[in-house]
């Protein structure tokens, strides 16, 4: 009987042991969340703040009111090839500052990146994807035959 005891005491331990690295475990993803969360919270108050400084009341209006099936444009392109292949917005507002585009601009662009399947959103960054849409090749076989 003491044998048994002893079984059930070592299974016991173990299984405590095995709930204690769940809890770790869980308890750095809610870490790595929580941070996560307070990033993508701060981004938004960046561009809450820099579209009130930046963009008059009668431009606002809809963020959707793009034509997603437009072509991509050579500017489209030179802006996509500068940008990193992972960025956040604020890289993205200083590169746009940098290239001097209108910031409505750098939104539309965003906007047919997504739409094309250029970039995805994770987390608090933006990664580009490596896909490009066929006209997209068009133009860029274009630029290369002129350069050369």
């Amino acid at each position: 009987m003491e044998k048994n005891l002893i079984e059930k005491y070592q299974d016991f331990q173990q299984q405590l042991r095995t709930l204690f690295k769940e809890i770790n475990r869980l308890q750095a993803d809610n870490a790595r969340l929580s941070k996560e969360n307070m990033e993508l919270r701060h981004e938004v108050s960046l561009l809450r703040l820099y579209v009130d400084m930046h963009v008059d009341e009668s431009e606002r209006g809809d963020l959707l009111d793009l034509d997603i099936d437009e072509p991509l444009n050579a500017e489209a392109l030179d802006f996509f090839q500068a940008l990193p292949e992972s960025f956040n917005f604020s890289r993205l507002f200083q590169l746009s500052e940098m290239m001097n585009i209108e910031l409505e601009v750098v939104k539309d662009y965003l906007r047919l990146y997504l739409h094309h399947g250029m970039v995805r959103q994770h987390g608090s960054r933006i990664e580009k994807t490596g896909h490009r849409p066929p006209g997209a090749l068009s133009i860029m076989q274009q630029r290369t035959g002129e350069s050369q």
